[in-house]
């Protein structure tokens, strides 16, 4: 490894040196200081130790979403890890940190948390050091032979809390509502696996929590954002947005209606999906016609209201009794619609357009439907596909129930 020198020039006051002279100097400084290659003040790559150009290892290794450690074995250059019965191997994303230059996966440059491979079978990470010699790591991943079957129990649940009433999942996080909680004042907590184990992580209260607020009766989460219902939450019902910010779950946003009136029951049903949240409102207008509400968050940090209705809206359909959003589409229940027959049910198909307005696309209801089959009792909807339940059709037998796929 070359060194450096630092030269001076001092005052020669004895001496007397030509132009001549002075030149030679100049270009042995310019010579030797070429020579330098900076590792003596911490130069290298990134993840890899400046000093060591032969380093070539991978030092720790993970996956982002299940969050599973891996058990590296150096010596015989593998990577182990455990995921759960329903991942999705054949797209991971993995967490690593490095010595060296650079880590590839068939010549593809790796990038921690971000690059995604298909781990069905084993997969070959190859590190590169700064020298060019390089070291082969080989990835394996076993999924568990039977779903991992665990109760979720909050640290502090009571008799008549009413835990589960409603639940959510997105990736690694749950959330589960008990809206009887502490005098129906209501409570929601937030589940999180990590490294095969569903750990509480946080239990959400309003902040400004009363009892009889039912706060809990429904909840969903996406990813670093959860939304919480309060059906009773000044009468007319509310909303609660909450965020995961530096480790912590805080609440960010209540949402009410911008035309709410008292026992609208706003918050019956929610559904979120990235930066977009939708609330049912199962009796707006005072006789359980409906409503929804679409909330859309803005770069200044505000949510943008747009509110749904039916177009065939009528008195007693408890439209927004249930609700789903994914993307740019969401689908609303009406449950007791008497298109087809007294409750005979609907739901509806609403998509975002260029001008960021939410209009309905299309009405769904049953091949066969009758008379209380009541269509539209729970819905979702991800990505093209929806799904609505029929719990009173009889096709199979009297009140056997149903559900319909739609694409």
């Amino acid at each position: 490894m070359s060194t450096c020198y630092l030269f001076s020039l001092q005052r020669w006051s004895q001496h007397s040196f030509s132009s001549l002279h002075l030149l030679t100097l100049a270009l042995v400084a310019i010579l030797t200081l070429s020579g330098c290659d900076g590792r003596g003040s911490g130069g290298g790559s990134s993840g890899g130790n400046g000093d060591d150009v032969d380093a070539k290892q991978i030092t720790a290794f993970s996956f982002v979403s299940p969050v599973v450690d891996g058990v590296i074995n150096q010596a015989a250059g593998t990577i182990k890890l455990d995921v759960p019965y329903l991942t999705n191997v054949a797209s991971l994303v993995a967490d690593f940190t490095f010595e060296g230059a650079s880590v590839t996966v068939n010549s593809v440059e790796q990038v921690s948390g971000s690059t995604a491979n298909d781990f069905s079978n084993q997969v070959a990470y190859t590190v590169t050091a700064e020298n060019g010699t390089s070291k082969e790591y080989s990835v394996s991943v076993a999924k568990a032979e039977s779903l991992n079957r665990q109760e979720l129990n909050p640290e502090n649940l009571a008799g008549g809390d009413a835990y589960g009433i409603s639940v959510s999942t997105s990736g690694d996080r749950a959330i589960v509502g008990a809206y009887k909680d502490n005098s129906n004042t209501g409570a929601a907590y937030i589940f999180e696996l990590q490294n095969g184990e569903w750990r509480q992580a946080a239990e959400l209260t309003a902040q400004d929590a009363a009892s009889e607020n039912y706060f809990g009766r429904s909840v969903a989460i996406s990813g670093d954002r959860a939304i919480v219902g309060a059906i009773w939450a000044g009468n007319s019902g509310s909303a609660y947005i909450f965020e995961l910010q530096n480790g912590e779950w805080k609440q960010t946003k209540k949402l009410t209606g911008s035309d709410a009136a008292a026992s609208d029951r706003f918050g019956i049903a929610v559904s979120i999906s990235g930066d977009t949240a939708i609330v049912g409102t199962q009796n707006d207008s005072g006789s359980s016609t409906g409503s929804a509400y679409i909330y859309d968050l803005q770069n200044n940090g505000n949510w943008n209201e747009t509110k749904l209705t039916a177009s065939d809206a009528a008195a007693g359909d408890f439209f927004g009794d249930t609700v789903s959003i994914s993307g740019d589409k969401a689908i609303v229940g009406a449950r007791e619609n008497d298109d087809n027959g007294s409750n005979s049910g609907s739901a509806y198909i609403f998509e975002l357009q260029n001008d960021g307005s939410w209009n309905e696309k299309t009405g769904l209801s049953a091949e066969n439907a009758e008379a209380n089959d009541s269509f539209g009792s729970s819905v979702s909807v991800s990505s093209n596909t929806a799904i609505v339940g029929v719990p009173g059709d009889d096709a199979s037998g009297a009140n056997s129930g149903a559900a319909y796929i739609f694409q």
